[in-house]
């Protein structure tokens, strides 16, 4: 099987704003590794395979009223996805890509926001996926969540859908606390669509608020804020939704995290132009 993959989902993500940053006042030792982000905004990392210890800078982004700099830490392993980090997207493998996750990153540093700066702490989740055909000509998009649970507990899961709407493909990968993370068979979870909102600017309809079963949990994911569309036209071509999600069991909240959701006004393709970016049609 043919596994070089060049190309992203949609690229290296990281997902900041999943933390839910609060201030706290904490501070941060100095990292047994350094990295920072580059002149062009691109996050430049370290890590050592040894001990599995990972250091992230994000900074470098700054506007008249906004501007952070973060450090993202964790001595936990990646997180391989699928069968030892290849993660199949259909039926045929060969819609697959290599995927490894960082769940649980522990953050802290400064946010600034309209000239007051505040001391910050969070969790933060980041993802790397590369493939060289991720989508099935019969695949419209995806719906895709990292969850950080507070008692320690990360899960990935997404489904594909089809032209039609159906899913045609569902994976996930739980990883408790202290413990290894499993490839959880398709049986074993469902996520379901729930509470719609449709957007003013696009006028796309994207489903914001989903029901997540995993084994005998009942899960509830609602999202930060409605409005979390990015449009990506400019870049990637496409207009999607992609925010912070709380989730909520048994009447309180059990966890934080990122919701994804392509494909919802434009099926999503390659654009062979620019290899690595994806784009509506």
């Amino acid at each position: 099987m043919n596994r070089t993959v060049p190309h992203s989902r949609p690229s290296l993500q990281i997902a900041l704003a999943a933390g839910f940053l609060c201030a706290a006042g904490a501070t941060m030792a100095s990292p047994t590794y350094f990295s920072a982000y580059d002149a062009n905004g691109a996050v430049r990392t370290n890590s050592n395979a040894a001990r599995d210890a990972f250091v992230a800078a994000a900074g470098g982004v700054q506007t008249q009223d906004f501007a952070y700099d973060l450090v993202l830490t964790t001595r936990d392993a990646p997180v391989l996805n699928g069968r030892e980090g290849f993660s199949v997207k259909a039926p045929d493998e060969r819609h697959a890509s290599h995927y490894y996750s960082r769940p649980q990153l522990a953050v802290s540093g400064s946010v600034d926001l309209a000239g007051r700066q505040a001391q910050v702490t969070g969790k933060a989740w980041l993802d790397h996926e590369w493939s060289s055909e991720l989508l099935p000509p019969n695949a419209q998009g995806w719906d895709w969540v990292g969850l950080n649970f507070h008692d320690g507990t990360s899960l990935m899961a997404f489904r594909m859908r089809g032209l039609d709407g159906v899913p045609i493909w569902s994976a996930a990968t739980l990883k408790p606390a202290g413990a290894p993370a499993t490839d959880l068979r398709r049986e074993v979870f469902t996520l379901e669509p729930g509470r719609r909102w449709r957007s003013r600017k696009s006028g796309v309809d994207y489903p914001v608020e989903w029901k997540l079963r995993v084994g005998q949990r009942q899960l509830r994911i609602v999202p930060l804020i409605d409005d979390q569309e990015l449009d990506g036209r400019a870049s990637t071509g496409t207009i999607y939704w992609e925010g912070a999600v709380r989730v909520l069991e048994n009447g309180g909240e059990a966890g934080r995290g990122y919701l994804e959701m392509t494909g919802y006004g434009a099926r999503m393709r390659w654009n062979e132009k620019n290899g690595s970016n994806l784009q509506g049609s």
